[in-house]
């Protein structure tokens, strides 16, 4: 008996009576969910709809790298299989709303590549996770794996294969599998809620007699109850009659019946943390928390599914030099005070074009390839390496060590002729003596070649200006005035010191 008594005590003590209706739904319901229980949950459908909007309609390009240089392929058929037609019954931008929802949900997402005899790609078919199964090896080193899909094995070569957290065995770690209970809390927690519904709002109580009731008085009054916590649209169903000395007692609502939507609220909460979704990126209205989502969510899937294409669409010859990439401007574009913001820094920093510039906001370019240099007020053409001052209406032509003239203004070498006027007129080149009385530029066949004062100062500032950065450590060089419509060719003694070897006035 000691030992019966024991056994029934212990049986006992393991019976808990349990009022939280929350804990109540959870025992009776389920410890995990499935994917499409998942997708039942208000708040994970609405992070897997956000990322997959942003995603989808992302074009995916195709860059190469020759020899530091970046060029845009746009003619190659694995681009139009990746953004328009597929070869499935699937398009493009479904395909990657399909890769988004397998990637977080699932054991990852599965494209089966078709070839044909040439070992060209020729189609991309979608495969639904749930029909995959990947059978790896157990060497922790050189990581082996088959994929199953309906019983026939397939190569991991066959298949793009994009995995959440993936351990190099052919899957990945969905974000139900890792977050199982805070799922199924959630579920239960709706379900819960629907059994409310259900009632029609009517709140729990018992049934107290004060005389003994028969077995048929009992059974009709469960059947009426039962009627009435059903929520039936039938009128008659919504009232029950009590015989007399029946009463009906209210019991208290529960903890989880109070603070249901508070529990909802915590819930929506967590679960967009899983998924990387600030909740304001629902609301639409904080710009500071969509840059969150895009560094922290968008950014590092778009890298995943370009490493998975990296590596299962290019061939071993092509990986060293090119790569897919997203075309993401259109996420980081911002708002049109933020960007023009930014334009006017890459403008005044010299590193974009006004026709580039234009390009990204789909404006018709202007053909206007010059950009700024220097003092706000010097522009150069880097095609044609032709410069222009503004302020004095002046061109010249960045040649090799020097400035060359442009167009029909002569060659490079027609600076040995004439004779020789100096800037610093006073200045004897042959003693090297400055003279008390100007000189008016006077040549060595006595023929007086005359600059004002005016124009000397002018034209001797521009050359000064250029001097360290364009003339120093050349011996001669030509020079264009639009001012004064004449070419400059002259030698050179060092700074502010110039030989005038030749003025020719140009004909316009």
């Amino acid at each position: 008996m000691f030992f019966l008594d024991l056994f029934r005590r212990e049986k006992r003590s393991k019976q808990v009576e349990f009022d939280d209706g929350l804990l109540v739904a959870i025992l009776g319901g389920k410890n995990s969910v499935t994917k499409a229980e998942a997708l039942e949950i208000p708040s994970v459908q609405s992070c897997v709809n956000i990322i997959a909007n942003c995603v989808s309609t992302l074009p995916i390009k195709l860059y190469e790298e020759i020899n530091g240089e970046v060029k845009e392929i746009t003619d190659d058929n694995r681009l139009r299989l990746l953004n328009k037609d597929t070869g499935d019954t699937v398009n493009g931008t479904q395909l990657k709303r399909l890769w988004v929802a397998d990637y977080l949900l699932g054991k990852g997402a599965y494209t089966y590549i078709s070839r044909d005899g040439a070992g060209n790609i020729n189609g991309l078919y979608y495969v639904d996770e749930a029909a995959v199964s990947v059978i790896s090896s157990p060497e922790p080193i050189f990581k082996t794996y088959t994929i199953n899909v309906n019983g026939k094995i397939y190569y991991p070569h066959e298949f793009i294969k994009i995995c959440r957290k993936a351990d190099g065995k052919g899957k990945g770690k969905s974000v139900i599998e890792e977050n199982g209970m805070i799922m199924a809390v959630a579920y239960n927690l709706m379900k819960l809620e629907n059994g409310l519904v259900k009632k029609g709002g009517n709140k729990k109580g018992y049934l107290e007699s004060e005389t003994q009731l028969s077995k048929d008085e009992i059974e009709r009054l469960k059947s009426g109850l039962s009627q009435l916590y059903s929520n039936s649209a039938d009128v008659s169903d919504n009232v029950v009659v009590l015989n007399k000395g029946v009463k009906f007692h209210e019991s208290s609502a529960t903890s989880v019946e109070m603070q249901l939507n508070e529990s909802k609220i915590n819930n929506s909460s967590e679960i967009c943390k899983l998924f990387g979704v600030p909740e304001q990126v629902m609301l639409g209205n904080d710009s500071n928390s969509e840059k969150l989502f895009l560094k922290n969510c968008i950014t590092p899937m778009l890298n995943i599914i370009e490493a998975a294409l990296d590596s299962d669409l290019l061939l071993e010859s092509e990986k060293a030099t090119k790569y897919f990439a997203f075309d993401d401007k259109e996420l980081t574009r911002g708002s049109i005070q933020e960007r023009y913001n930014a334009y006017a820094v890459a403008l005044q920093n010299n590193f974009m074009q006004i026709d580039e510039i234009r390009e990204r906001e789909d404006l018709k370019p202007l053909g206007f390839n010059f950009i700024k240099l220097g003092l706000n007020d010097v522009m150069l053409d880097p095609k044609t390496k032709v410069m222009y001052t503004p302020n004095t209406n002046a061109f010249a032509n960045l040649g090799n060590g020097a400035f060359d003239s442009l167009g029909d203004f002569g060659e490079e070498g027609a600076a040995d002729r004439a004779a020789e006027v100096r800037f610093n007129s006073c200045h004897d080149p042959k003693s090297g003596e400055f003279a008390r009385k100007e000189k008016q530029g006077l040549t060595s066949s006595g023929k007086s070649v005359r600059m004002s004062k005016k124009e000397k100062a002018l034209v001797t500032s521009q050359i000064n200006t250029y001097y360290y950065n364009r003339y120093s450590g050349i011996t001669k060089g030509t020079y264009y005035s639009g001012k004064y419509g004449k070419k400059y060719t002259f030698s050179i003694n060092g700074y502010d010191d110039y030989v005038i070897t030749e003025i020719e006035k140009i004909k316009e």
